[in-house]
């Protein structure tokens, strides 16, 4: 399991290209959690120190932090880690399943059945830990189960097995895909087609190419060009195309001869194959380039805003930014100017706030063009737990989401709040804040790190120590050279020799 670095705000950013808007999410918890997941079946895991829980949407602790390890739910259970115990649980934190400790892993339920391994043998348990297929060397990979049906592979080739174990579809394919709407792609030799689930050849293996059918239709490819089928194989469309992905909002835009153009799931040309380029349709709008202008046609192919752009974003919340001659604004779905195209740079956030360049000058402004702050600030970034660090003449402060300074710009130099805490520096000495100005941690310290596992690392005279979230010296500063707590231990430097050391300072051996 993946877990992203989220503290109280997160910002999932993306840039566009160096001059583009940067869109952020942000999620605001209730504590000052190390790590979020994302939400899954409505909960998501989250991690304080070296211990795991899960949250509700609402950002509640449903299930307390006690775990060493927790991984997502699906189908209602979630693979929790207890010390040498793997364990499933339901969302109350109810203990269901303890799995056997003889399986070197365990797999997430897919249709009420999880894959279980011992080295190289596969097998499958089910909801009451009961292991319904047994554990076996048949098969060098046995896949998890989808629409009834795993995929199996021995000696190079592939076949399935349902969920007695039994082989329903011999191991004799060179190639094999998931069962999709009752239909799979398989390759024999170097052409693929679609068996169903009982093994019958439905659509001979005649393509270079096959993917998942989705709402009947599936896309095939012969010799680099493209079109789609049924589950017939009866052609939708003719394959003549170089480029067709899949259907977004009814449409799938196709490439012909290096332009653009869309079909309908009938396989009509219902948009004409004229433009540059093209994306997918969102919110009935797609975005179109002409002779490198970009503008928005509707699902009819009406014009809707004219191709006289540079650049433009797709629409969020309403808005897209737009480019001309390196200057930038904001445009609504009518083409209006929400913002004068006249920024050197434009970045936007969820909350509706966006950061602004014009000439050597940042501020804010709303997503309805609004002027949040002057555009006085000599630098500015993106906001994190509300609050977005700003400089003028190299003194540096805080402004919140509505353009007030709620801190004052005194400090000489500043980092982004986290854990509601900010890094502040005056004069030669480091510190940090919290919202309301006071020093969490005293602004004294020669260097102060960010807090890892809890603890930061200070430098007095030279010297290093720790000190915790309350500003508490927790390990005096008298080493030569401390590294940052990883998995409950620092590496330390004292009169030339290295240690280890816990998070109370004592050596650890």
């Amino acid at each position: 399991m993946k877990l992203f670095k989220k503290n109280i705000s997160i910002f999932l950013i993306f840039v566009i290209i160096i001059s583009m808007p940067i869109i952020s999410r942000a999620i605001n918890t209730q504590k000052d959690y190390d790590y979020v997941h994302d939400f899954k079946e409505g909960m998501a895991v989250v991690q304080l120190g070296e211990k795991y829980g899960y949250i509700d949407k609402n950002f509640k602790e449903i299930i307390p932090l006690k775990y060493d390890n927790a991984f997502d739910f699906s189908e209602g259970l979630a693979q929790v880690i207890i010390g040498d115990r793997k364990v499933f649980i339901d969302k109350k934190g109810k203990e269901i399943i303890n799995v056997s400790k003889e399986y070197d892993y365990v797999n997430d339920f897919k249709e009420e059945m999880a894959r279980v391994g011992i080295a190289d043998k596969y097998g499958f348990i089910d909801k009451t830990g009961k292991e319904v297929i047994k554990v076996t060397e048949k098969y060098d990979y046995i896949d998890d189960f989808n629409e009834g049906r795993a995929l199996v592979k021995k000696d190079y080739k592939y076949g399935y097995i349902d969920k007695t174990g039994k082989e329903v579809i011999p191991v004799k394919y060179d190639f094999s895909q998931h069962f999709s709407e009752g239909l799979a792609g398989v390759r024999i030799g170097f052409k693929y087609g679609f068996i169903d689930k009982n093994g019958k050849e439905v659509i001979p293996a005649k393509y270079n190419e096959v993917y998942d059918f989705k709402d009947g239709i599936a896309r095939v490819g012969i010799l680099d060009k493209y079109g789609f089928i049924d589950k017939t194989g009866k052609e939708i469309t003719e394959l003549k195309y170089d480029e067709i992905p899949y259907f977004s909002q009814g449409l799938a835009k196709v490439k012909l001869d290096s332009k653009y153009g869309y079909v309908d799931k009938t396989g009509k040309e219902v948009i004409d194959i004229k433009y540059d380029y093209a994306e997918y349709f969102e919110d009935n709008l797609a975005k179109v380039n002409i002779k490198d202008k970009y503008g928005f046609i509707d699902k009819k192919g009406n014009i809707i805003i004219p191709a006289k752009y540079d650049y433009a974003t797709f629409f969020t919340d309403g808005i897209s930014m737009v480019e001309i001659d390196n200057k930038y604004g904001y445009i609504d779905k009518s083409g209006k100017e929400i913002f004068p195209i006249k920024c050197d740079l434009i970045q936007y956030y969820e909350q509706g706030v966006s950061k602004i360049k014009i000439k050597d000058k940042y501020g804010y402004i709303n997503n309805k063009g609004k002027e949040l702050t002057d555009i006085k600030y000599d630098d500015a970034s993106y906001f994190s737990e509300g609050l977005a660090k700003v400089n003028i003449k190299d003194k540096y402060g805080y402004i919140d989401i509505n353009g007030k300074e709620v801190i004052k710009l005194k400090y000489s130099s500043a980092e982004d709040f986290s854990n509601k805490m900010a890094k502040v520096k005056i004069g030669n000495k480091y510190g940090y804040i919290d919202k309301n100005e006071n020093q969490i941690i005293p602004i004294k310290y020669d260097d102060i790190s960010s807090f890892k596992e809890g603890l930061a690392r200070i430098v007095i005279k030279g010297k290093y120590g720790f000190v915790d979230t309350t500003g508490k010296e927790v390990i005096k500063a008298k080493y030569d050279y401390a590294d940052d707590f990883e998995n409950g231990e620092a590496q330390v430097m004292i009169d030339g020799k290295w240690l280890n050391i816990d998070k109370n300072g004592n050596i650890v051996k």
